[in-house]
């Protein structure tokens, strides 16, 4: 693995606080999330990649790794924080 994977893994958080506030400024349904984190990861990671003189098809596959890494990260919380309250 190399160091570039984790600058761009490092996105996810990135992504979560993308999709929430798209989310509630655009009133989107929950259902959406998904594929709008996935599109986050991939354009993020795109534009990093000239930085970081990386390869763009690789960029792009982690983007989408970031992008679901995200989405299921979110979902995760989300679930935990319905059963601790109940």
């Amino acid at each position: 693995m190399d160091w570039n994977d984790y600058y761009g893994l490092a996105s996810v958080p990135v992504i979560i606080g993308v999709v929430g506030v798209f989310r509630g400024l655009l009133k989107m349904p929950a259902e959406w999330a998904p594929l709008l984190a996935v599109i986050c990861g991939v354009g993020w990671n795109l534009l990093v990649s000239p930085l970081l003189h990386s390869d763009l098809y690789p960029s792009a596959l982690l983007g989408v790794i970031a992008g679901l890494a995200a989405a299921g990260l979110f979902d995760v919380v989300k679930k935990g924080i319905t059963t601790f309250r109940g």
